[in-house]
């Protein structure tokens, strides 16, 4: 394009200006915001192009957080240890409350002494 050739100038402007309303129509603010920054006379369409493009960085970076948030991969390692150590915890107490000859009384019992019958009859 010739510098001096003011037909041409004013047709770029309106054909990029065109193409950044088409990619703001898209959802593509950023391609908006990159064609309008390289005018040389910043136009009103660029504000409107820029606060779209903020807004949608925020969401694709809660998109982000909520994908990791809700990443099985994650800690996966500690949750190969917790739940085996969990389900332990809950299933023995069940099956020793089921089974009386099983419980935690019968060991300490045992374990006591003849000398402690005398004192646990009481």
């Amino acid at each position: 394009m010739w510098p001096d050739n003011a037909d041409a100038r004013a047709g770029l402007l309106r054909a990029t200006l065109a193409v950044a309303e088409y990619e703001l129509a898209c959802g593509d603010a950023r391609a908006a915001v990159t064609l309008l920054s390289e005018l040389e006379e910043k136009p009103a369409l660029l504000a409107t192009a820029q606060a779209a493009a903020a807004a949608q960085a925020t969401r694709q970076q809660a998109l982000e957080e909520l994908g990791r948030d809700a990443d099985p991969t994650v800690a996966r390692a500690t949750r190969l240890i917790i739940v085996p150590l969990c389900l332990l915890f809950v299933i023995l107490p069940l099956i020793s409350g089921l089974r009386p000859d099983m419980g935690w009384w019968v060991t300490a019992r045992s374990s006591r002494g003849p000398w402690a019958a005398s004192s646990c009859s009481r």
